[in-house]
């Protein structure tokens, strides 16, 4: 092609038609210019679609990612109810003298009431976006504020707080009340195939294989003749109530980022 035009501005200059030949040079570097525009024009596109088609499965991980924390706040705030449940229950049967059918249980809800799982959201995709500066991809100015917003996690001192509590205030206590060998056997049990760590559904399926009535009085007695205990179970009990809050909070959070990406992946489905 360029020998072509070559050609041809030869010939115009051997002929002598220089006013043609002008022109026609002319003409010749527009069609050379167009040219470029045609290709940078060509390759903003491709390097767009490159960059939607980058942000479209950003937003896919995101989406993903949430719906695992959607999965995880609904198991912590059962297992927060849960521990409620047992500090009531704790309650009654040392301070008002209510009977419990089965001491095995409550002997070991005196443990699993001062269990603390701080919940961890997954965000391996939020922080490749944040190490790759490629949230500024995400053109939709709603959509980043939520996602930083969520990302955020303000309310990590509330869980060095609770952790505190349990840790140093209640289960001290407990643990100086029970036996060293029914400490022995829930831990024991704890660690068992099913689960393989210290996990809330392992508590929840635990059990003693022995232990005497005599333990279980002397327990009782101890914890309520300690001056500190009443005032650590009522801590714990207000803060498991703000942990159902805090961790609904959350979950209502989660669920509403989750909106607001679907929406944005449904508004962008061209790479769907």
């Amino acid at each position: 092609m360029i020998k072509f035009f070559r050609h041809i501005r030869q010939n115009l200059l051997i002929e002598g038609k220089t006013s043609k030949y002008f022109k026609y040079a002319i003409g010749e570097i527009v069609l050379v210019v167009i040219g470029i525009l045609i290709a940078l024009q060509i390759n903003n596109w491709n390097e767009q679609r490159k960059a939607e088609s980058t942000t479209f499965i950003y937003v896919e991980n995101l989406i993903e990612d949430i719906k695992k924390d959607t999965l995880m706040y609904a198991d912590q705030i059962n297992a927060a109810t849960l521990k409620y449940q047992y500090c009531k229950d704790i309650y009654n049967v040392i301070y008002e003298g209510q009977k419990t059918k089965d001491t095995a249980k409550f002997i070991i809800s005196l443990q699993s009431a001062g269990r603390l799982i701080v919940p961890t959201t997954t965000d391996n995709t939020y922080q490749d976006l944040l190490n790759t500066g490629n949230l500024k991809l995400i053109k939709d100015k709603q959509s980043i504020e939520a996602i930083r917003d969520y990302y955020s996690n303000p309310l990590y001192w509330w869980y060095q707080d609770y952790k505190d509590q349990l840790v140093n205030g209640y289960l001290p206590v407990v643990v100086d009340a029970i036996p060293m060998y029914i400490h022995e056997q829930i831990l024991t049990n704890e660690i068992v195939d099913e689960y393989k760590d210290f996990t809330d559904n392992a508590l929840l399926n635990n059990h003693l294989d022995h232990y005497s009535e005599e333990d279980f009085t002397q327990i009782i007695n101890n914890l309520k003749t300690n001056a500190d205990f009443r005032f650590q179970l009522k801590r714990i009990t207000r803060s498991h109530l703000v942990q159902i809050k805090i961790l609904g909070l959350s979950s209502k959070s989660a669920n509403s980022l989750l909106k607001t990406l679907e929406k944005w992946k449904n508004e962008n489905n061209k790479y769907n």
